[in-house]
């Protein structure tokens, strides 16, 4: 993101600071030595031989690199997520439309299963009546023989 690159950039502007040792009030901080993770005038950096010593300078523009590369990763994911966002946006909707479809197909599934379990049981029930006319009309039959 440029804009926070920008604002790094800014406000990332080193103030010297002068060292606070004894008899080094006049020398300014401009080493840092990366082994001690500290920062040191010209005089005591003698005592870091062998060190990974840098300026300061140096330090803060390497860190100010990786600031700003770690800003555009960060932007790059926050598009990356906005745009899944969105995409999840128009899932939802096919979601509902598949949902309504399958709602549909199962009132129809059902009211055909309706309509013919009626249409079963008006014709088991006419036949119950045939039935039962044909048995009782033979019943009444051999009672009137018998009389």
């Amino acid at each position: 993101d440029q804009e926070g690159a920008r604002l790094l950039h800014t406000t990332m502007k080193p103030k010297e600071k002068h060292c606070s040792q004894p008899n080094h009030e006049d020398n300014k901080l401009r080493f840092y030595c990366n082994t001690c993770k500290c920062i040191n005038c010209s005089c005591t950096i003698v005592g870091h031989k062998g060190h990974d010593v840098a300026t300061l300078s140096t330090v803060a523009k390497v860190h100010q690199m990786e600031i700003t590369r770690a800003l555009e990763g960060a932007g790059k994911v926050v598009t990356q997520l906005t745009g899944g966002i969105m995409g999840n946006g128009k899932v939802i909707e096919q979601v509902e439309i598949s949902k309504r479809k399958a709602l549909c197909a199962i009132n129809q599934a059902f009211e055909m299963l309706y309509k013919g379990l009626k249409e079963r049981k008006e014709a088991l029930l006419s036949e119950l009546e045939a039935i039962y006319l044909s048995k009782t009309t033979a019943l009444t039959l051999q009672t009137e023989e018998f009389e």
